[in-house]
């Protein structure tokens, strides 16, 4: 007796790369969850077919309950199992059965990368400005101190210099007659010691390696921008995402779910590029599966480090689906040993390789500094010289006006 096939609905331009032949046959020719397909489809020992939903979405249902996408296709009978990195849900539950997870995702958002920083203040970065706004207060307190504790009555602008001086690692200029004397110098080249080292010491890591400005790295700050209108947030259309936003205990997920649904922000994963497009207008946060994401923008945009929410991801069943029990043992072995994350992992390189974008982790060719990372030193350098010049012919003129 000749088994019927088993019908396997799967999501083109998602986790699969398919060709449609011209007879209709449905082929997987690559993509992330292509050898975890193939591991289900040899362990069930049965013949099947593969087909792909008309509204190439997940699924999400309309008014009367009907579902869209893969999900509609079960919902309908018209396949046996849906595969694609289909998230366990509710209302999703209500209409389809659920094999064994065979693994959990991480959902997070994507922005745009972070402009770089101009160089030319590169030299103030090694501390920061409450360092620097404690550094001028201390030599301010300093001068008035040293004027008023020190034996000799020194002018305040050669104490002031003096002070400076000493902080740029020059010798001091102050001559010490008394014990307490060399005890206020001596406490202040201390100090100017350990901060100049520790300037130094991190100078050139600010030179060589460039600055960008802070994005918005977690789920807090999103909601923020989303709540003063800075940013707008968007979703894979016909994801279940929004409607888990929705039910959150969390409020600030709560927050970007229905800013979702009222502005409708979802886009057409089928579209090439659309979610490039979305994500270059700078104002536009995109909210998907981290992988996906990986895979998608291969270092193009900024991903967060800090998930919305993990949730299980399995294969949707019909209800009528006979072989189930044998479908979750062979999942449980999948999962035990490990061949989902290893399959998943070996793509996910595979594109690295094939990138466009260059890992922002390595700057190998930035190992030299320019004119361009220095000029902020040359340009207070040169303020400098002319005012020194400036203030010499202002004596000069006070000299022979005065001696006129």
């Amino acid at each position: 007796m000749v088994r019927p096939p088993v019908r396997i609905a799967i999501l083109q331009n998602g986790p699969f790369e398919v060709n449609l032949t011209s007879n209709g046959i449905v082929e997987v020719v690559d993509g992330a969850e292509a050898n975890f397909l193939h591991l289900v489809t040899a362990g069930l020992k049965a013949p099947y077919v593969l087909q792909v939903p008309k509204d190439a979405v997940w699924g999400v249902p309309n008014v009367k309950g009907n579902w869209s996408g893969l999900m509609g296709m079960v919902q309908r009978e018209e396949v046996d199992m849906a595969i694609g990195t289909i998230f366990i849900s509710e209302k999703r539950m209500s209409v389809a059965a659920f094999s064994y997870p065979y693994t959990w995702q991480d959902v997070t958002f994507s922005t745009r990368k972070p402009g770089r920083l101009p160089k030319g203040m590169d030299f103030m970065w090694p501390f920061s400005y409450q360092v620097w706004i404690c550094i001028a207060i201390s030599i301010i307190v300093l001068t008035i101190a040293y004027r008023i504790s020190m034996t000799k009555a020194y002018p305040l602008p050669k104490i002031f210099f003096g002070i400076i001086g000493i902080l740029l690692r020059q010798s001091p200029e102050i001559t010490c007659r008394s014990f307490r004397d060399r005890c206020l110098i001596i406490s202040w080249i201390g100090g100017c010691t350990v901060l100049s080292y520790s300037y130094t010491v991190v100078l050139l890591s600010f030179l060589t390696v460039p600055l960008t400005d802070r994005p918005i790295e977690t789920i807090p700050q999103l909601t923020e921008a989303v709540q003063q209108g800075r940013y707008k947030c968007i979703i894979p259309a016909g994801s279940s995402i929004v409607e888990i936003l929705k039910s959150s205990k969390k409020k600030s997920d709560r927050i970007l779910g229905y800013h979702i649904s009222k502005t409708k922000g979802y886009v057409d994963l089928q579209i090439e590029g659309a979610v490039a497009r979305h994500l270059k207008q700078g104002d536009v946060a995109y909210i998907d599966i981290r992988e996906r994401m990986k895979i998608m923008f291969q270092n193009q945009f900024y991903i967060s480090r800090h998930p919305l929410f993990s949730n299980p991801v399995a294969v949707a069943l019909n209800r009528k689906f006979r072989y189930k029990k044998r479908l979750n043992k062979i999942i449980e072995r999948i999962t035990a040993a490990g061949l989902y994350e290893k399959s998943l992992g070996d793509y996910m390189y595979k594109k690295q390789l094939t990138s466009k974008y260059p890992d922002d982790s390595k700057f190998d060719d930035m190992k030299q500094l320019k004119m361009t990372d220095l000029y902020g030193a040359f340009v207070i350098l040169i303020c400098g010289e002319v005012l020194a010049i400036l203030v010499f012919i202002g004596e000069l003129l006070k000299f022979y006006y005065f001696k006129k």
